[in-house]
């Protein structure tokens, strides 16, 4: 009896372009009927014919085969390997973290991962990391953990590998987890030290690891193995910074002689700001092309607030005088918790920059002076700081020189005068009293 295959599908949907919906719906019809037989191998057919149409190429013109998904189950269980393929296969095209018979599975896979024949080890894993769902991902681990110490690497690299998956939809799994990928770190096969992805996602609980690691890096030969290993260090050293001190030297060594560009590109990324260089850069250009740095505006105010120190203050300097022009309306100006919090320099070198950027040419870029007095009072309340001399320079320049917002200057110095939480802070180190003789003099000059 003539029975139709996979690649006779393929040819007839080639030969019926323009019928393609009465073709696909005449096979579905052949397709649902193979599935009823008792005979095995056209159930097999059947399910990958099924899988093409409803899980593969034609998924996207809406053929479903969640319908099948038990006879799907059927073949997985099958003992002939080339059909368990097919039906792992099907399962991992066709089956979602909804379906139903999930369920029947559990046993299946486990039976699968303990099979004597590797090669039904790995089709039950590849499946398996298609599938994974919590409940099969807690009482799958034990016979996962047991394929960590497997004799064919290909299913160590395989088992390491789901257990990113199980860890994945199963958190607590990682407690059972980590000792396995620990010792998976000395494995023999380079391949199986995959644990580098896994931490990627919380280093902390990898730094522990840190010395295994830092003698991969000084050891290994194999470019894939050191740019997981650098990118990892990348992510513990915020959270262990003595490594920086441990890991520059090695660093250093692969930079001056590795001859892959793919680790080099890793080590500078990981040990020069790319961020500070980019800001380096566009000081360099800002002279002759300024209208090019200010398009990349946002980029670099989105710098002046970087967790670096020194990115924060090239981001600054790079602010001053360029981008200010290129605001329509006053920014305003705001200093939160977060501002009040950083170092005492750092908030120094902002004001600096404030007061710098307003005052050039003759404060060309100021168009409302009484916003600019506004912004001088608020930057005299910023506590720790020692710049009661600029802003104090700064208020009489601007009352000479603006008659217009002379008597608006002279309402804000009265409140200054009488303001104690400033005068509470003439007996610290660092403080801005020094703007009372300014507040003393305008008031005196211009009071009517």
């Amino acid at each position: 009896m003539f029975r139709s295959t996979l690649a006779d599908l393929i040819r007839g949907l080639r030969a019926n372009r323009r019928n393609e919906k009465k073709y696909i719906t005449g096979r579905m019809d052949e397709i649902r009927s193979e599935l009823r037989s008792t005979d095995m191998e056209r159930k097999v057919n059947a399910v990958c014919k099924l899988s093409y149409v409803a899980g593969g190429q034609l998924h996207m013109l809406g053929y479903d085969m969640g319908w099948a998904s038990f006879h799907v189950v059927e073949v997985m269980a099958s003992s002939n390997f080339y059909w368990k393929r097919q039906g792992y296969l099907a399962a991992a095209q066709s089956f979602t973290q909804d379906t139903d018979v999930l369920m029947l599975t559990t046993n299946l896979i486990k039976k699968d991962i303990a099979s004597s024949n590797p090669l039904e080890v790995a089709v039950a894993i590849n499946g398996l990391s298609h599938i994974i769902t919590p409940d099969l991902a807690r009482d799958l681990l034990p016979g996962l953990l047991t394929l960590t110490t497997h004799s064919r690497s290909t299913i160590r690299k395989r088992a390491v590998l789901i257990l990113y998956k199980v860890c994945l939809k199963q958190p607590e799994a990682l407690h059972e987890c980590f000792p396995r990928l620990a010792e998976r770190l000395d494995d023999a096969d380079p391949s199986v030290n995959v644990i580098y992805e896994l931490a990627r996602r919380n280093p902390r609980n990898y730094l522990p690891l840190a010395p295994q690691l830092f003698r991969l890096l000084t050891t290994s030969s194999n470019n894939w193995m050191l740019i997981k290993i650098i990118k990892l260090f990348a992510a513990l050293t915020p959270l262990e910074p003595r490594l920086v001190r441990k890991l520059l030297p090695s660093f250093r060594l692969l930079i001056e002689t590795t001859p892959a560009m793919s680790v080099l590109y890793e080590c500078i990324q990981s040990v020069i700001s790319v961020k500070y260089v980019g800001l380096v850069a566009f000081a360099d250009l800002v002279d002759q092309y300024p209208r090019l740095v200010v398009q990349q505006r946002d980029l670099i105010l989105a710098c002046a607030e970087d967790a670096d120190l020194s990115i924060r203050v090239r981001a600054l300097e790079l602010m001053n005088g360029v981008l200010i022009p290129y605001f329509s309306d006053a920014p305003e100006i705001t200093f939160g918790p977060d501002f009040l919090a950083l170092s005492s320099l750092y908030r120094t070198a902002v004001i600096e920059r404030i007061i710098c950027m307003c005052s050039h040419n003759a404060y060309a870029h100021v168009v409302n002076f009484e916003w600019y007095i506004a912004v001088l009072m608020d930057l005299s309340r910023v506590t720790g700081v020692h710049v009661g001399d600029l802003l104090a320079t700064q208020l009489i320049d601007v009352a000479v020189r603006v008659k217009s917002v002379r008597a608006y200057c002279v309402r804000m110095m009265a409140n200054l005068l009488d303001d104690q939480t400033l005068l509470a802070t003439a007996t610290q180190p660092e403080n801005n009293t020094d703007i009372l003789r300014a507040a003393a003099y305008i008031v005196g000059e211009y009071n009517e």
